[in-house]
């Protein structure tokens, strides 16, 4: 995220720096073992996203709030307004569990998706371990049986990974571990509808000292959009 580089200077660049850091490894890792695993998301699904709203850690929210200052300004500016996040929620009331970015009516569904949360990208494309330590794989149960292309509803093994797909799933656990190790000490997370509001303000106040405010602008005092002249 190129936008990242308007927080030179400031208290969360490198955690801004080291989280879009992460997530480029994280495709990049992704990329032989979606090539490999031919089962794979049926498109327009977002399943996975109805009934489940993922909690947070600082760095994964304070990223989502600067992508949703460059990418979702509306959205941006309602929550310095209020930090009811589920009012943006077009189905809250049937699935009150569900993330608030899933959109029934998108065919893409995530509606911040260059802004999403680490187990979003890692859901589906990534192994974890078992009891043991050793790395094991599932596909998602929501993919049909028609689309699995010979893979089975069931846990993989390291070695059944290996022997089957010549490739192994990245490790979540990994890049868990290197997220956690952005801000020692502080290992809690929050769901978005907590995390979400507070990191706004966080990144409004940086704002505030970095940017002059907008002309004309609900907000008086939103800073001013990097690039964008006062009229």
């Amino acid at each position: 995220m190129n936008e990242i580089e308007f927080f030179s200077g400031t208290s969360v660049y490198d955690a801004l720096k080291y989280m879009d850091m992460i997530y480029g490894r994280i495709t990049a890792a992704q990329e032989d073992w979606r090539h490999a695993a031919v089962s794979t998301c049926p498109d327009g699904c977002g399943r996975c996203c109805v009934d489940f709203e993922p909690d947070l850690l600082e760095s994964e929210a304070l990223y989502m709030a600067v992508w949703l200052y460059f990418n979702r300004r509306p959205v941006f500016d309602r929550l310095l307004a209020t930090e009811n996040i589920q009012a943006l929620r077009k189905n809250a009331g049937e699935h009150p569990d569900g993330c608030v970015f899933f959109d029934p009516d998108s065919p893409e569904h995530c509606t911040i998706y260059g802004g999403r949360a680490l187990i979003c990208r890692l859901f589906g494309y990534s192994g974890d371990h078992d009891k043991n330590g050793a790395l094991r794989w599932r596909p998602c149960r929501f993919i049909p049986d028609k689309l699995m292309n010979g893979i089975e509803h069931r846990t993989y093994t390291r070695p059944e990974l290996q022997k089957k797909f010549g490739v192994l799933p990245p490790d979540m656990t990994f890049f868990a571990s290197e997220v956690l190790s952005i801000f020692p000490g502080k290992n809690g997370t929050q769901l978005v509808r907590s995390a979400l509001p507070a990191a706004v303000k966080k990144i409004y106040q940086l704002l505030s000292f970095i940017a002059p405010p907008e002309p004309d602008h609900p907000f008086p005092t939103v800073p001013r959009t990097p690039g964008k002249s006062a009229a």
